[in-house]
């Protein structure tokens, strides 16, 4: 409820997709239901048509609703079908409007949460031990190019340009969570030589030097000691058709204009600037080697000219199982379907 308010007051306009469709936003892991005399299937997002919503002159819409994914993935954090917090907004300069409002918006959850609810947070603590969550009023953003740079410095064996499987992610949020990193105060220290880095170190040198670290890296400039953080950037390779390339100077249009949110190391929404040219579009669509005709629907909205837009999409048990600290997705779920369970 206080997600939904928080999305009217912020100027969404709430709405209601359909959840049996001809087509899904990857084409794959899917429900499928016979309709009539077609295949249909069960929603996996309602991804296109929050973009088409945005081209019929909306600016910004939200929806709360089940989604369905036909992954065979038995984890403690996947569920087959679950409470989907999904929004587009239209862009106005940067997609970093859109981690402004996620940015926000989890700070007014976990605000709110923390003052209205702390009887009942005790409660469950007292069955499912955790900390409380740690979090900032302005939460830490790291490149995925530095969060990868800051795996690589603790051993872990990952390279560009792979995806977070949930190791790295697990071990991303405990380096956010218990260390200072920053590759140009390593330089530093390596100048001044071993007996004067620690000395900075100890004296926390970045209240000190600002300009070792520029404000561009936005990396972990002090100790942060937070359980939630932004990772955005990602390689092209690994995300939806629909996102948008990046035009960073380096290897420009292999990175992307995307993001993910971490809650005690675990990715809890996943978002990003959406491609708006047609023809760009319909490019990635090959690129990917799915059918053009079945996009089609969905490509013709574009034809007339769309605003820069971009978006975001979360999963509330997942949301409520990574705030809680509690160890399984399934308890935070009132009738959990997975893979191995039906009913009720």
């Amino acid at each position: 409820m206080h997600f939904m308010q928080f999305m009217i007051k912020g100027g969404f306009m709430c709405t209601h997709t359909p959840k049996i469709t001809g087509v899904s936003e990857g084409g794959s892991a899917v429900f499928k239901v016979n309709y009539f005399k077609e295949q249909a299937s069960l929603a996996q997002s309602p991804q296109l048509y929050k973009q088409m919503l945005i081209n019929g002159g909306i600016n910004r819409v939200f929806e709360v609703g089940p989604v369905y994914r036909a992954e065979d993935s038995n984890t403690h954090r996947h569920l087959c079908e679950y409470i989907g917090l999904h929004a587009e907004m239209q862009i106005k300069e940067h997609y970093f409007e859109v981690i402004d409002f996620v940015d926000a918006l989890f700070v007014d959850l976990f605000d709110h949460l923390a003052k209205n609810c702390s009887e009942m947070l005790d409660i469950i603590q007292e069955q499912y031990p955790c900390e409380r969550l740690k979090y900032l009023q302005q939460n830490v953003r790291l490149k995925y190019s530095d969060g990868i740079k800051m795996l690589q410095e603790s051993g872990f064996p990952i390279q560009e340009p792979q995806d977070l499987n949930n190791k790295a992610e697990l071990m991303l949020g405990k380096l956010v969570l218990e260390k200072l990193f920053c590759p140009k105060l390593i330089l530093f220290c390596a100048d001044l030589g071993l007996g004067l880095s620690f000395f900075c170190l100890f004296c926390n040198v970045m209240y000190c030097v600002p300009a070792i670290c520029s404000s561009s890296d936005q990396l972990l400039q002090h100790r942060y000691k937070t359980d939630f953080f932004i990772l955005y950037e990602f390689p092209l390779a690994v995300r939806p058709f629909y996102t948008m390339p990046s035009g960073q100077e380096r290897n420009p249009g292999s990175y992307s204009n995307s993001f993910d949110a971490y809650i005690r190391g675990q990715e809890v929404l996943s978002g990003s600037q959406r491609i708006h040219n047609k023809s760009l579009l319909i490019k990635r669509i090959d690129e990917r080697g799915y059918i053009k005709a079945i996009f089609q629907q969905f490509t013709d909205t574009f034809g007339c000219g769309a605003p820069p837009r971009g978006g975001f999409g979360a999963g509330l048990e997942r949301l409520v199982m990574l705030y809680l600290g509690v160890p399984d997705i399934r308890i935070a779920s009132l009738f959990p379907h997975d893979p191995g369970r039906l009913v009720p």
